[in-house]
C-alpha cells in the first residue's frame, strides 16, 4: 500500500499504450531510383526509366490507414496529356473504364489521376542554323529562344533529320539565341522548330484531393513502386531524362501512451 504525508492511501497512475493515427509526409524523387529494377518494363526503354520505378522509403511504416498524394511534378510530358495516372503497386484503389471500349481486356487500376491544374508558357522558337561539334549540337535561333539550362525541348522539322531530337536536355545556353544539347548528330545545317516539353504541377490545394484509405492497415511499407501511364496506353510512359518527385501524406496507428497524468490519486 501508498500512503501520503497525511496517511491517506494513495495510488500512483498507470499510462496504458494505445494504437492512435499518425501521420509522416515523406518526397518521392525518381532520381533516388533502384535503376536496377523495372529496366525492361517501360515499353521501349533499355535503361532504367522515371516512367516506371521503385524507391525504398526512409522507414519501415506499419499499419498503413491511409495514403494521399499532396503534390507532383512531372516531366517530359506531351502536349496532348490533360492528365496521366499513377499507379502504386499493390496499393490502387481506382479503376477507369475499360479502355476503347474493350471489355476483353483487363480494367486499368490507379491510385491517383493527376490533371494539369495549370498550364506553363511553353516556350517556341524556330530554328535558322544548326552545328555540331565533339558530341554536342548548337542550335540558333531566329530571335531569342527563352530556354535554360536543364530545360527538356523538342526539335523538328529540320532537313537533317539526325539534328530532329526529341525529349532532350538543354545543356547550356551560350546566348539569348542560342543553345546546346548533348548528342552525337552530325550533318549538314537546317532550319527547324523548337518547342520546350511542359511540365505538370499538381497539389491537392487546386484539384480533386487523390486520398485511399485501406481497412484493414497496411501491414508494413518499406518501398513505392510507381508507374506512369496515359489513358490509352496500358504500357508505362517513357519519360527519358524527364524527371518526377511527388510528395505523400502517409497515415498510420502508432503505439503511444495515453494522457493520464503521473501523479498520485485519493482512493479515500
Amino acid at each position: 500500500m501508498n500512503y501520503d504525508r497525511n496517511g491517506v492511501l494513495v495510488t500512483t497512475s498507470r499510462p496504458k499504450p494505445t494504437l492512435r493515427k499518425c501521420t509522416r509526409v515523406v518526397t518521392i524523387d525518381s532520381r533516388d531510383r533502384d535503376t536496377a529494377k523495372y529496366v525492361q518494363v517501360v515499353g521501349g526503354a533499355t535503361s532504367s526509366d522515371p516512367g516506371d520505378y521503385i524507391v525504398y522509403l526512409p522507414r519501415v511504416f506499419s499499419n498503413v490507414t491511409a495514403l494521399r498524394l499532396k503534390n507532383a511534378v512531372i516531366q517530359g510530358l506531351s502536349f496532348s496529356d490533360t492528365y496521366v495516372l499513377l499507379g502504386l503497386e499493390g496499393l490502387n484503389r481506382i479503376d477507369e473504364t475499360a479502355p476503347g471500349a474493350d471489355r476483353s481486356g483487363n480494367v486499368d487500376s490507379v491510385f491517383a489521376k493527376i490533371p494539369w491544374t495549370s498550364f506553363p508558357p511553353v516556350v517556341t522558337a524556330s530554328v535558322a542554323s544548326v552545328s555540331a561539334s565533339l558530341g554536342v549540337v548548337t542550335y540558333t535561333t531566329s530571335a531569342a529562344h527563352g530556354l535554360y539550362t536543364g530545360q527538356i525541348v523538342t526539335v523538328s522539322g529540320i532537313t537533317t533529320t539526325a539534328y530532329n531530337l526529341s525529349g532532350v536536355v538543354v545543356a547550356s545556353v551560350p546566348s539569348p539565341t542560342t543553345f546546346t544539347v548533348v548528342n552525337a548528330a552530325t550533318g549538314s545545317t537546317g532550319t527547324g522548330v523548337v518547342v520546350s516539353q511542359p511540365t505538370l504541377y499538381y497539389n491537392d490545394g487546386s484539384a480533386d484531393e487523390q486520398v485511399t484509405r485501406y481497412n484493414p492497415p497496411i501491414g508494413s511499407l518499406d518501398r513505392l513502386h510507381l508507374t506512369l501511364r496515359r489513358h490509352t496506353s496500358r504500357a508505362p510512359i517513357t519519360l527519358g531524362s524527364g524527371e518526377n518527385s511527388f510528395t505523400f501524406e502517409i497515415e498510420y496507428l502508432d503505439n503511444v501512451f495515453d494522457d493520464s497524468s503521473a501523479f498520485e490519486t485519493r482512493l479515500g
